[in-house]
């Protein structure tokens, strides 16, 4: 599950939720939604479906930086 979030009044915002796809196309799907490194990590199971549950840091956000869907 891939979060795409916008800057908005209070913090940030999900604008989009993409998912892979399951079954032959996982691999491929999980490389078009993701770095290479990040790819790497999903694919060896990393895959943390709760946006609070995601390293901020991870997409350059501070650590109180207020995620609201």
């Amino acid at each position: 599950m891939v979060f795409i979030l916008s800057p908005a009044t209070e913090g940030y915002r999900v604008t989009h939720i993409d998912y892979a796809e399951d079954g032959a196309g996982l691999q491929a799907s999980v490389n078009r939604l993701f770095t290479a490194p990040g790819a790497a990590a999903v694919l060896r199971g990393f895959s943390p479906d709760d946006p609070d549950s995601v390293d901020r840091a991870a997409f350059g956000l501070t650590d109180s930086a207020p995620i609201s869907p």
